[in-house]
């Protein structure tokens, strides 16, 4: 019994890690490792797309403010052609003064020929005569009356042009101001970009730092994997030389058995009739130890068939 035990325990194998549980662990990693190149391109792609959206928005609000512009231009075309317009009306009205045209238009008509020439005239002429002569003392009065038309006329056209300038003065001020909110927006579109482009920039680097530490990780532990398993290989060729030796030592003790023990010089005493060899039994060991073997050279996870 102590010969079988010691036996067995020769035979006890140290716990080892599979190779094939290695090999799907160094998949894994690199399946990991492939993983986070795919999402770190995925994200090179999202970033691109983010760039030209933010450079079509640029692009957009750099047309907006150009044609702000030229609204701008249009308008203060507009304003300085009304302006002029009404500054000539306003000089042309400044010259005109009604009591002092009323005046001299009375003046001229009394220092005229045909005043004197009227005056001079006997009462004893005819009625039409005379009415002839009234309607041209009344000539200065109408006179008037049509220069104050033409004044009120000229004062309308004045109002109406200064309501108009005044129109176009608020719509000056609306596309001024109009202006000004498109240039605020513009800006503050600008800035948004500026941030949220600098924001995804380093987003994008600091995903990608992400990305290169986890890949870097990931090659070490693989590295690791490796290094481990070609450590195990060689621990499991020593093994099989250790298994194999003992086989061999198995072998012989069996064949040792099967001929018969050897004749061992005993001390003087009673002669003990020598122990049959019971072929049954040694049948039994042998294929125990086959089995133990077997088990032996199986790495585990790879049950043997059968």
């Amino acid at each position: 019994m102590t010969g079988r035990g010691s036996l067995g325990d020769s035979f006890r194998v140290h716990p080892l890690l599979s190779p094939s549980v290695l090999a799907a662990q160094t998949r894994a990693l690199e399946e990991k490792a492939k993983l986070a190149q795919v999402q770190q391109d995925a994200l090179k792609i999202a970033c691109n797309k983010e760039k030209d959206t933010e450079k079509a928005d640029k692009a957009r609000i750099e047309a907006e403010n150009k044609q702000c512009n030229m609204d701008k231009l249009s308008l203060f075309g507009e304003h300085q052609l009304v302006s002029n317009e009404l500054q000539r009306v306003r000089d042309l009205c400044a010259k005109v003064d009604k009591e002092q045209l009323s005046a001299r238009v009375e003046q001229i008509w009394r220092e005229s020929l045909i005043y004197r020439n009227l005056d001079s005239i006997p009462f004893y002429y005819s009625s039409e005569m005379e009415k002839m002569a009234r309607h041209c003392r009344e000539v200065p009065r109408i006179v008037i009356e049509k220069v104050d038309s033409l004044a009120r006329e000229l004062k309308s056209g004045i109002d109406q042009v200064a309501r108009e300038n005044t129109e176009l003065q608020r719509q000056k001020e609306a596309g001024a101001k109009a202006l000004a909110a498109c240039k605020e927006e513009k800006e503050k579109v600008a800035k948004e970009t500026q941030e949220r482009l600098q924001k995804l920039q380093e987003d994008c680097v600091k995903q990608g730092r992400l990305a290169m530490e986890e890949k870097a990780a990931l090659q070490r532990e693989k590295e690791a994997l490796i290094k481990e398993l070609e450590q195990k290989k060689e621990e499991l060729i020593l093994v099989k030389g250790q298994l194999d030796i003992n086989k061999a030592t198995l072998d012989t003790c069996i064949k040792t058995k099967a001929q018969g023990m050897p004749t061992i010089p005993r001390p003087p005493g009673p002669v003990v009739n020598p122990t049959r060899v019971d072929l049954a039994g040694l049948e039994e060991f042998k294929k125990r130890m086959l089995e133990l073997y077997q088990k032996a050279n199986v790495p585990p996870g790879n049950p043997a068939s059968g």
